[in-house]
């Protein structure tokens, strides 16, 4: 990314030397849309519930899944409502200046808040970016040798259009008929995100036609059509968080309207009053334009929580858990939001309970529940007992969403079908993780559009806290791999035991911030060792995973045993506990232990394991079917002389015509 500026021959243009009057850049104009709001019956939020492929979720010419402009509100009291942001259908142009005028300069300036002097232009984008990073270095140089000079940035414009900056900048998404794509800045890995539900984003440079930008814990690079780049300043309306009540609350902006939802209890350093940024919830500034310069190096050393990142329990918690609130604890709360017993999730909290025996946290995917359907109020909800929006796409949602015979039935196929043996499950291709997660790991990364839905549905945990008294957000002990290399899942604590899955994705692309639920930990002589739940569903007999493909998965019943159910990874040093309660080590575990082999006799009919046959060979069978002697183990597999499977008087004389030669 470029960064400051030098002076010399380096900064004339192709079509000029020096422009020596000074040129005042206004920021590119924002788009003034007034979209009238109104409340909608129902929500959708995913590409991913059609079970579409991964190129067909990608495609930027595909349709929003969404009912064009539906945006999910939150308020800081977990109220839910669905605002039609775009009912006129407009959206922005894709077009750059170069698109309309094949004569347009790429133009490159320095200058402060106040004013910038254009100092070169160029032909190319190419052209001006490599003038301007030589000035780079020029700058680079002065500062060596000791020299001071006045703080400027540089920036390239087109027709008043922003392309680069140093400056620390905003990167808007555009309002499209379909979702954005983008891909992770390392692992090239797709994702996809919409305006509707978050428009801003950390902009971190300009390079090859794509805008690098950071957003719901994601580092990506978006086309720069999909985008507009602009300088930050005070007055903004962008998104942040702040403290209200004890309460830790994000402030999310979108095209035209904004939402507040809360994430969690505030840490005790942040305070109320305190405006906070963060483009990944973890590390938090009250500088914007520190924020920008320490996501320029990767680093987050100026966070006012540089040494103890935040994670929202429930937002990361690994689904392959169990919660503490109880059926009743589930009704309670939704009646008290519904205020009406017409709610189709109403009286079905025994149902989400029971939903727990494959391995998915009945709390969470009663938050994911309670978004996509308006609380069971949504109009598939109520006439299709349809409260996760499956399969609710295109332009027909009504149409083509599942109809099922009771709220009990979809709540059972969606914790089977769609999670356990789908989201979380890590050989399918929308696995990046067990937790809700954000745009960078868990669910949200392939479920939703929406960068900010997996906080949305994990917010429901604390207001079941405040309901109940219960504290479920310190029963598990969650530690989070942060580290860009993946690991193997051990079926024991040795690197000699079967694989038996990785923290992997998408041709062993590492997921990052990939979460565990830890059980144990301990130390052996290959190093610290942690037991983990298993996000795969592992055989009876822990020897493999259960999709290892000797079955079509509508034959694997999705069910999950907490007691066989545990794996193990080595602990490193770029792990971090992400949880109230830590992990506390403990003794190391003793292997599973093997079978014993299964004995054979050498000779059928030797049954006194003596190396011939003999009379006394024959007594002992004839004595063991009269009931005298009864034979074990190896004894009694060698009784049955004549292999058919069975002791019986054909053996004693199979033996006796042996003895005799015949």
């Amino acid at each position: 990314m470029l960064m400051m500026y030098g002076l010399n021959d380096a900064t004339k243009g192709k079509k000029g030397g020096y422009m020596q009057h000074f040129k005042k850049i206004t920021c590119f104009g924002i788009l003034l849309i007034l979209l009238a709001a109104s409340v909608v019956g129902f929500h959708f939020e995913s590409l991913l519930h059609a079970s579409d492929t991964d190129e067909q979720a990608m495609d930027v010419t595909s349709s929003l899944v969404e009912k064009q402009g539906m945006f999910l509100q939150m308020d800081i009291d977990g109220n839910i409502q669905y605002l039609d942001v775009n009912p006129d259908g407009i959206y922005d142009s894709l077009d750059l200046p170069e698109d309309s005028n094949p004569d347009v300069t790429y133009n490159v300036t320095v200058g402060s808040d106040s004013y910038e002097e254009v100092v070169g232009i160029y032909e190319t984008m190419d052209d001006a970016q490599d003038a301007a990073e030589t000035m780079l270095e020029q700058q680079a140089q002065v500062y060596a040798d000791g020299q001071e000079m006045g703080e400027s940035d540089l920036s390239i414009y087109t027709d008043d259009v922003l392309r680069s900056t140093t400056k620390p900048s905003v990167v808007e998404f555009k309002t499209l008929s379909v979702t954005t794509p983008y891909k992770e800045v390392g692992t090239n890995i797709p994702g996809y995100t919409s305006a509707y539900y978050a428009k801003d984003a950390a902009y971190l440079g300009t390079k090859n036609g794509k805008v690098k930008f950071k957003m719901a814990g994601v580092t990506g690079y978006v086309d720069e059509s999909y985008v507009t780049i602009k300088p930050y300043t005070s007055s903004m309306r962008l998104s942040y968080y702040f403290v209200a009540g004890g309460r830790l609350i994000h402030h999310i902006e979108t095209v035209s309207n904004s939402s507040e939802q809360r994430i969690g209890n505030a840490p005790s350093n942040m305070k109320q009053g305190v405006k906070y940024y963060s483009y990944d919830g973890h590390y938090f500034y009250t500088s914007y334009a520190t924020m920008i310069r320490d996501y320029e190096k990767n680093s987050f050393a100026n966070a006012i929580n540089a040494k103890k990142p935040y994670y929202n329990y429930y937002q990361f918690l690994p689904l392959r858990s169990k919660t503490s609130f109880t059926a009743q604890d589930l009704d309670k709360r939704t009646y008290e939001v519904t205020l009406s017993s017409s709610s189709k999730m109403y009286k079905h909290g025994q149902d989400f309970i029971n939903a727990q025996k494959y391995g998915v946290n009945a709390s969470i995917i009663y938050g994911i529940a309670a978004n996509e359907s308006a609380w069971g109020n949504s109009g598939i909800a109520q006439a299709k007992n349809n409260i996760f929006g499956l399969n609710a796409v295109d332009s027909s949602p009504g149409t083509s969403a599942d109809t099922f015979a009771s709220v009990g039935v979809c709540i059972n196929d969606f914790a089977k079908n769609w999670v356990s043996l789908g989201y979380l499950e890590p050989t399918d291709w929308r696995y990046y993780g067990s937790c809700l997660g954000d745009k960078q790991s868990g669910m949200n990364v392939k479920y939703a559009s929406d960068p900010y839905w997996g906080e949305k549905a994990a917010a429901q945990g604390y207001y079941l806290e405040d309901a109940t008294g219960k504290k479920d957000s310190q029963r598990y002990s969650v530690v989070v791999e942060t580290d860009d290399e993946w690991q193997y899942v051990y079926k024991e604590p040795t690197t000699k035991s079967t694989k038996l899955y990785s923290t992997a994705q998408e041709s062993y692309k590492a997921i990052r911030q990939y979460p565990m639920l830890v059980l144990e930990q301990f130390d052996n002589k290959e190093g610290t060792w942690l037991k983990i739940r298993s996000d795969a569903i592992l055989k009876s007999d822990r020897s493999n995973i259960v999709c290892d493909g000797s079955l079509p998965m509508s034959q694997l019943s999705g069910l999950y045993s907490d007691s066989y159910n545990y794996a193990y990874v080595k602990l490193t040093d770029t792990m971090i506990l992400a949880s109230n309660k830590s992990v506390k080590p403990t003794q190391p575990p003793k292997p599973t232990p093997k079978p014993e082999p299964e004995q054979k006799p050498k000779l059928p009919g030797d049954v006194n394991q003596d190396g011939r046959l003999s009379a006394g060979d024959y007594v002992l069978i004839k004595n063991h079917i009269m009931g005298d002697h009864v034979l074990k183990g190896v004894q009694l597999k060698a009784a049955d002389a004549n292999q058919d499977g069975r002791v019986s008087a054909a053996d004693y004389v199979t033996v006796k015509n042996k003895i005799m030669n015949r």
